[in-house]
């Protein structure tokens, strides 16, 4: 991979990061305000956040991973 690859993939999976983050953050926040009932939609957001988190760490791994060999 040439530095610009490099580059571009860890500020994507980066960006992935801080988007689940701030899905997670919505999610916590919408939870101060949605009725007890309808708390589905935020634990969907909080888990799609987790997942986007969980996605860019691992494809960070996968480019340090890569980049040593």
């Amino acid at each position: 991979m040439s530095d610009a690859e490099i580059i571009a993939s860890l500020s994507a999976a980066g960006a992935l990061v801080v988007f689940g983050a701030v899905l997670m953050i919505l999610a916590g926040a919408l939870s101060q305000i949605t009725p007890k009932g309808e708390t589905k939609r935020n634990l969907w957001l909080f888990f799609l956040g987790v997942a986007s988190v969980v996605g860019g760490l691992v494809w960070i791994g996968m480019v340090y991973r890569s980049f040593g060999t």
